[in-house]
């Protein structure tokens, strides 16, 4: 079959380095390698690094042997949440539909949501103009995350945000297939479908490769650590989804706990904020934005990996948890849900409520507590990382339940 992959969040090793596999290029891999050509359509902004990677459309071809086309748009954004992506969004639909052309034409497009937009081109222009099977890939509730913006107000995002919605809508109902990052999502999903008997259904995670197979060059020293150190980590961005204050403020409680160390790893709008509030705190490390095997190698070094989310967070189940998983450590989050019940049915950590610093240092207590117990969570956790969440087995199935089509 000839695949096309849509996809314009992620991060891709031919134009930024030193990044990890990300979904779509996992699957791309997989599909490639099954004798499958694929076409992977991306954007040429990253929208991690907030920067562009080429001021052209850009034309690649991977080391593994699939295409990579990159849309360029003049438009950039800082939030993820605004309506500059909107109008980003829009204008790469827009290029998606007149170079569509010079592509072979393809058996089956899998497009990735978000982006609503990108979706809205593959439901109704990509897939009647080739006739082929359309497949929309969860990865976050779209444009449904946009209504946090107006908190208590959310009937007016509502009004202002009728035609996405109606876009959505439409969008799910033309596509052949639904798959999601995890049951919540997928759920979503299926409730804005009416005929479900005609639409394939499954989840397959996010995931994490094995990191603990990763060969770290990035050597990390810091005297302020011993080798008795309990040591909780925060890798990922510095975003208005992350509850990073809370978190800060619960570091300097146990701020005269020296074996108790705190290690924030990323960058952000948040990082001059995040910043002041640990300046005087020793036992924080803030490294600010490192390479992948530094953050990798502070990774296997922790025993705790944090996951602080702010109230009404509408992630399910995020890459990081597993990269925390896949290198043994135990796990403290914010979110509710799926997650929520993931970590107490399995006993790999604990949960806390979100921008309540007394419930965070009251689960930071708990689980150090006991290092036989603390022990205990970080082996059921790279346990269920073995079982259900390594990438190399996720993506596998993935390409063979696309195969069906």
């Amino acid at each position: 079959m000839i695949i096309w992959l849509i996809q314009t969040g992620e991060q891709i090793p031919e134009t930024d380095g030193d990044v990890k596999i990300w979904r779509t290029y996992q699957l791309a891999i997989n599909l490639t390698e099954s004798g499958h050509e694929v076409i992977y359509i991306g954007s040429t902004y990253n929208q991690v690094e907030k920067k562009f990677r080429s001021n052209t459309n850009k034309y690649l071809k991977s080391k593994y042997g699939f295409r990579i086309i990159l849309l360029h748009s003049n438009i950039i954004y800082r939030n993820n949440i605004s309506f500059n992506r909107l109008i980003y969004q829009s204008n790469i639909a827009k290029k998606l539909k007149y170079y569509s052309h010079i592509l072979d034409k393809p058996n089956l497009i899998i497009c990735s949501l978000p982006t609503l937009e990108l979706c809205h081109i593959s439901s109704t222009y990509l897939k009647l103009k080739y006739r082929c099977k359309l497949v929309i890939d969860v990865r976050d509730v779209w444009p449904d995350v946009y209504l946090n913006v107006f908190k208590k107000f959310k009937f007016i995002g509502k009004s202002i945000l009728y035609f996405e919605f109606k876009k959505n809508l439409i969008n799910l109902n033309s596509a052949d297939g639904i798959v999601a990052v995890s049951d919540s999502y997928l759920t979503w999903a299926k409730e804005k479908i009416k005929n479900k008997s005609t639409t394939k259904f499954s989840v397959f995670p996010l995931g994490s490769t094995d990191l603990n197979n990763f060969n770290c060059s990035g050597r990390i020293t810091d005297r302020a650590l011993n080798g008795s150190d309990i040591i909780i980590t925060y890798y990922g961005t510095f975003g208005k989804s992350y509850d990073l204050e809370t978190l800060c403020e619960a570091a300097n409680y146990f701020s005269h706990n020296n074996s108790i160390k705190f290690v924030i790893i990323g960058d952000g709008l948040k990082y001059n904020i995040i910043k002041k509030l640990t300046s005087n705190n020793a036992n924080v490390i803030l490294t600010g934005w490192v390479n992948r095997d530094v953050a990798v190698s502070w990774l296997k070094k922790s025993d705790i990996g944090i996951a602080p989310y702010v109230k009404d967070a509408k992630q399910s189940l995020p890459n990081k948890i597993f990269e925390y998983m896949s290198t043994s450590n135990a796990i403290l989050s914010s979110l509710q849900g799926e997650m929520n019940l993931i970590i107490s049915q399995n006993n790999i950590g604990l949960s806390y409520e979100a921008e309540n610093k007394e419930s965070l240092i009251s689960a930071i207590n708990n689980i150090t507590n006991s290092k036989t117990n603390l022990k205990n969570m970080q082996n059921n956790s790279r346990k269920l990382f073995d079982m259900n969440y390594n990438q190399n087995n996720i993506y596998k199935d993935y390409a063979s339940w696309v195969e069906k089509f």
